[in-house]
């Protein structure tokens, strides 16, 4: 009789320790997962100390701009970014929202300047592994395409 209770109180103390185990692994999957599921979409940080651009001023919404603009888009842009999804190049649907016009224009008008001096720039390419290339655009263009990015984030 003693025996047997000895017993039964090891098997218990044996799934205990067997559940304890399964339990841990089963967290450190799940902890794992979320880190690693988290890790590119998190909000990163807009560091702006070097920009090429500054003091660009965004006044009234410009519709003729803005169409302009999406046409440019098209043209320059539409090969390596969407608007909503990630492809060769970040989304640039809600860009406006996430970074000044300032940065914005200096991506457009010199891209390599800003990979090699800005580090939200550096910290892209890091990301997507690729050198966004110059499309050599006026300021005007350049201004034409943060109209149409700005049409894209307000659903204008």
């Amino acid at each position: 009789m003693k025996t047997e209770k000895i017993s039964r109180k090891e098997e218990l103390i044996k799934k205990i320790g067997e559940q304890k185990v399964i339990l841990f692994f089963a967290l450190l999957i799940i902890g794992s997962f979320l880190v690693l599921t988290s890790c590119g979409e998190q909000e990163e940080e807009v560091k702006e100390e070097f920009l090429v651009i500054k003091g660009t001023k965004i006044g009234e919404f410009n519709p003729e701009k803005a169409e302009k603009g999406a046409k440019i888009f098209a043209e320059k842009c539409a090969a390596c970014h969407k608007y909503e999804e990630k492809f060769v190049g970040p989304p640039l649907g809600n860009v406006f929202k996430r970074r000044s016009p300032d940065y914005i224009m200096s991506q457009i008008l010199d891209p390599e300047k800003m990979t090699h001096n800005n580090d939200t720039t550096k910290a892209l390419l890091k990301q997507y592994m690729t050198q966004m290339p110059n499309q050599h655009l006026s300021h005007e263009e350049a201004l034409m395409i943060l109209e149409h990015l700005r049409a894209k984030a307000e659903g204008k």
